[in-house]
């Protein structure tokens, strides 16, 4: 088994446990913080015999339902969730997209100094250049100062990948027709849609972010499935070197 494939797998098993995980939290959370009938106390003589005893477990079940909405996204928990999502997620995402960015550098540097594609695969570099520009140009409509700056760069790197590998795709004509469709292609798409938004007169900043970030989603799927576009070869050659590893695993964090 290649090191893409065992990568993934290791991937979706970890998300099937969380999700379990957080299956089973919901189902406990839901018995603990439900109480029946039957098991309330029916008389003052065993009130007073297991009174310490109730305090006891009282407090336990209540701190155990505090982390357990906290999981659930519940009750106390919203001051964290809202720091999780107003400080912590977007810093993460500033450190992931400029991985993800970063991630083809070396084999890009290496084919150049080779002068030689070897098993570098373009598409996903040209997609990347597409894809770079369209989540800057959201980020600067919905004024996301981390989604704008970490992208900055990476239309810088991944412009500077195309370019770098376009004199070396002269070896193999069906990649360089391939790849130029690619940039002509997106490039035409990105212009008409930043045209159509900012001619309607009907359409809101808000809105304008709205298709922008939905426009630049989809794109990265596209950026996402793109390292597998070499996937027959794989099989038939038993080869996965056309599959960028590190992209790969970026891509996935």
């Amino acid at each position: 088994m290649t090191f893409a494939s065992t990568f993934l797998l290791m991937n979706t098993v970890a998300h099937l446990m969380m999700i379990v995980m957080l299956h089973s939290a919901t189902a406990t959370s839901a018995f603990l913080l439900t109480v029946p009938p039957s098991v309330k106390p029916v008389s003052s003589k065993h009130q007073r015999q297991h009174r310490s005893i109730n305090s006891s477990s009282t407090s336990k079940l209540q701190a155990t339902s505090k982390v357990l909405q906290l999981l659930r996204g519940g009750g106390s928990s919203s001051s964290f969730l809202e720091t999780l999502s107003g400080t912590i997620a977007p810093k993460v995402g500033v450190v992931t997209s400029t991985a993800l960015y970063l991630a083809p550098a070396a084999a890009v540097l290496q084919a150049i100094k080779n002068d030689d594609m070897g098993d570098l695969n373009p598409l996903p570099l040209a997609i990347m250049s597409i894809v770079s520009v369209s989540w800057l140009a959201y980020g600067l409509a919905a004024k996301n100062a981390n989604v704008a700056l970490s992208n900055i760069g990476g239309c810088v790197a991944s412009i500077g990948y195309v370019v770098g590998i376009l004199p070396l795709l002269s070896k193999n004509k069906e990649q360089l027709r391939m790849t130029q469709k690619v940039l002509l292609g997106g490039t035409t798409a990105v212009l008409s849609l930043w045209t159509f938004l900012g001619l309607s007169s009907s359409m809101t900043a808000s809105q304008m972010a709205h298709y922008l970030g939905l426009f630049a989603s989809g794109l990265f799927i596209f950026l996402a499935g793109s390292p597998l576009s070499t996937i027959s070869k794989v099989v038939h050659s038993k080869d996965s070197s056309s599959i960028l590893g590190t992209l790969t695993a970026a891509q996935v964090i």
